[in-house]
């Protein structure tokens, strides 16, 4: 058989098979996304210098909130978890310095914040990274008097769904599928607190600045656009930590002052911090 023949022959064998089986479904857009992503909520810390060189802390950073989380820009989509829980390993350096090791953890039930009719399943947003406080002494005729600065470096695993539709050759529906996984997005957030203790208690009060992220719930681009970091939200948190030795309670309120992209009301943040104390204590 020539070669001109077998060519022939296999164009044949190809027009059968695709006349038998079709081509493959195409995709089309635009397609619908939604993300679960974390709480913004101010860490539960005082500012305050550390009593030892190391302490492990544990704690709810939002719970209790007065007013649902609300949605204000139409052009994203997100689930919250309803509690964010929040580990930190803090270890001291010098007389005023802090460097903490972080772990933070939304836990349901879920809320959906907009109509987009995606499932998620059961995947949780999770945040782990370094922070770096320095409390600055305010007054030497105030030894304990301090205002704390932070810096926060965390990398956040975002779960996502995305739904695509999809064609056949002959531009009639063929369905649709969806695509579940998870984004890592790197965040920075700062913090201001003054701090000042008397005795077994310390007050405090400061800001909280964290960038939140965000999901567009209409992919239009041909290729899917994953999580990013939306507007900064701006918390204004307060409390007290009462020190009972090696073991301190510390409990907050906070809200939100910004509102963008998510209104958060006030909510209630309450931990406990462990703290192996050695010689040198403040005074």
């Amino acid at each position: 058989m020539s070669g001109g023949v077998r060519v022939k022959s296999l164009m044949v064998v190809v027009s059968i098979l695709l006349g038998t089986t079709g081509c493959p479904p195409a995709v089309v857009g635009p397609a619908q996304q939604t993300a679960r992503v974390p709480l913004a909520a101010a860490p539960l810390r005082t500012g305050a210098p550390l009593d030892g060189p190391v302490e492990l802390a544990v704690g709810a950073t939002s719970f209790g909130a007065l007013q649902r989380p609300r949605l204000e820009s139409v052009e994203y989509s997100v689930e919250v978890p309803s509690e964010m829980v929040r580990g930190e390993l803090r270890l001291r350096l010098g007389r005023l310095g802090e460097l903490a090791v972080i772990h933070e953890r939304g836990f349901g039930p879920y809320r959906k914040l907009d109509a987009t009719p995606l499932s998620i399943g059961h995947a949780t947003p999770t945040s782990t990274g370094i922070a770096l406080h320095y409390a600055a002494l305010y007054d030497d005729a105030m030894p304990d008097f301090h205002i704390s600065v932070g810096l926060e470096v965390t990398a956040r695993s975002i779960p996502f769904v995305q739904r695509q539709t999809s064609v056949d050759d002959q531009g009639n529906p063929a369905g649709s599928f969806d695509t579940v996984g998870s984004d890592l997005v790197n965040a920075v957030a700062l913090e201001l607190t003054p701090n000042y203790r008397h005795g077994p208690v310390t007050v405090f009060g400061g800001i909280y600045l964290t960038e939140q992220p965000v999901v567009y719930a209409v992919d239009e681009s041909a290729r899917r656009v994953p999580a990013l970091w939306g507007p900064v939200q701006f918390l204004a948190h307060a409390g007290v930590q009462y020190d009972f030795g090696v073991v301190t309670l510390i409990a907050q309120i906070e809200d939100d002052l910004r509102r963008v992209p998510i209104a958060y009301g006030p909510s209630f943040g309450l931990g406990l911090a462990f703290t192996y104390r050695d010689a040198w204590r403040r005074r």
